[in-house]
């Protein structure tokens, strides 16, 4: 694809500000720009060993062979599992567990994913508290597969340790990577594949920088500028200057101007005849999760809609993988996937 303007002026400001690497990956920051992240060392994963089904027959192997893939990174909290009774959602006034839960059948979330994790974090959006990975067997048939994998196919099922692995990606705090379909946390996977069993560069560069590890691999965004070199000064420099003059020479001294404006400002939302705007909206707890109703405008008409997710009692609460309620805040945009809205718990 090629590179919009604003993304080629984009790119040119970053090497005048000395930026020597163009970088893309799964790294998460709160409000302030700080990565979210735990704060704790070792972190208790807890999975039903009664959850027996074709698709997960060995929950206790299954889970610590995914976690293993994450925390035999040397500095990275340590996922420590065990069998037991899980208690999924955050309880504020006792210990918390990160649980694994594969649903047969009621599947709590609306959506289409294989999975999703639901992380609580601290109001600041900063500090992880709580995490929970759901599974969902209901709709889709996992399976866990030889390490060469299966040929892709409609037929072939889902090999649930490489799930298992991406979404332990997110309970560390990671996002999802587009830009990199090798890595772990690219948020898709085809029936049949295994590779996202094993850790990438990437996602060893992301997690380093998530929690400040010494001695990791830097990722970088290929086909910019090669990782780890410098781009001298001088012609930075003049290629910013040539664009500048041909825009110039061009008459379009304001088109430039106007794609600075968009670079320095927030990320557009939605556009408008896309996007709904939330009016009000409230937050409850029912069981473990959080659920927020608000009542959007789109198209001059009034819609209700309740998500899981959202802000109470000092507690912010973030699905990953689906349409999330932590972002139904009145004044916000919302697009298309929040308006289907989710079966009332």
């Amino acid at each position: 694809m090629m590179p919009r303007p604003a993304a080629v002026l984009g790119l040119v400001l970053a090497l005048l500000a000395g930026e020597g690497r163009a970088r893309a990956d799964s790294t998460r920051r709160g409000p302030d720009g700080e990565p979210v992240r735990w704060q704790s060392p070792t972190l208790d994963v807890v999975v039903d060993p009664a959850v027996r089904d074709p698709g997960f027959p060995d929950p206790e192997g299954i889970t610590r062979l995914a976690a293993q893939a994450w925390s035999q990174v040397p500095g990275a909290p340590r996922l420590a599992v065990r069998a037991g009774p899980a208690t999924p959602g955050f309880n504020p006034s006792g210990a918390n567990q990160v649980t694994v839960q594969y649903f047969r059948q009621g599947f709590p979330m609306s959506t289409t994913a294989l999975a999703v994790t639901v992380l609580t974090m601290d109001q600041r959006g900063q500090r992880i508290l709580d995490a929970d990975v759901l599974l969902q067997g209901s709709r889709y048939r996992f399976g866990w597969l030889s390490p060469a994998g299966l040929p892709v196919s409609a037929t072939a099922p889902f090999d649930v340790q490489s799930t298992l692995t991406h979404e332990f990606g997110h309970v560390l705090g990671l996002g999802e990577d587009e830009a990199h379909p090798d890595a772990t946390m690219f948020p898709r996977q085809r029936p049949g594949e295994v590779f996202q069993r094993d850790l990438s560069l990437e996602d060893r560069a992301s997690l380093a920088r998530t929690y400040d590890l010494d001695g990791l691999p830097e990722g970088g965004c290929g086909g910019r500028v090669a990782p780890g070199v410098p781009v001298p000064w001088a012609w930075s420099s003049i290629l910013a200057l040539g664009l500048l003059g041909l825009g110039l020479w061009r008459r379009r001294a304001p088109w430039l101007l106007a794609a600075c404006g968009v670079l320095v400002s927030a990320p557009p939302g939605p556009s408008v005849s896309g996007a709904a705007v939330v009016l009000r909206s409230h937050t409850v707890r029912r069981g473990p999760w959080l659920y927020t109703t608000a009542t959007v405008l789109r198209g001059g008409r009034a819609v209700t809609v309740t998500l899981p997710g959202g802000s109470l009692q000092g507690v912010r609460q973030v699905v990953l993988g689906a349409p999330s309620g932590h972002r139904l805040v009145p004044g916000a945009r919302v697009g298309a996937e929040a308006l289907r809205g989710a079966p009332a718990p």
